[in-house]
């Protein structure tokens, strides 16, 4: 039942009319922020089980970067942050960038680390 729902999400906005003026949260109407906002979700919890899913896999540090970008992005359509300097283009590349260095030094920091541990043991 929850898959269902889950592989419904970006498709709920068809059931607001098409027809509505009214501005909702930056968007031009309900149904259009629906749709951003829905398959906004959609790809972030795709990118979380994935991330589950690489459980003890080395590569598992690197999802964190676009499950990060997409929370991100999520967070920026659902608290309407989309006019702000937060939102924009440089910001969230300066973002990753820094997201992937951080991600990759804690990986390799932590695997040194578990090598000197395994090697004091011995």
């Amino acid at each position: 039942m929850l898959l269902i729902f889950l592989a419904t999400l970006p498709f709920i906005h068809d059931i607001f009319p098409a027809d509505s003026t009214e501005r909702f949260m930056g968007f031009r109407n309900t149904r259009i922020f629906l749709y951003a906002a829905n398959s906004n979700i959609f790809s972030l919890i795709g990118w979380y089980l994935v991330f589950i899913l690489a459980k003890e896999r080395e590569f598992r540090f690197a999802i964190l970067v676009p499950l990060g970008l997409q929370a991100y992005q999520t967070a920026g359509y659902v608290f309407n942050i989309k006019k702000t300097h937060f939102f924009e283009f440089e910001f969230k590349f300066a973002a990753i960038i820094i997201a992937a260095i951080f991600f990759t030094i804690l990986f390799f920091r932590g695997k040194t680390f578990i090598k000197k541990q395994k090697l004091t043991d011995e």
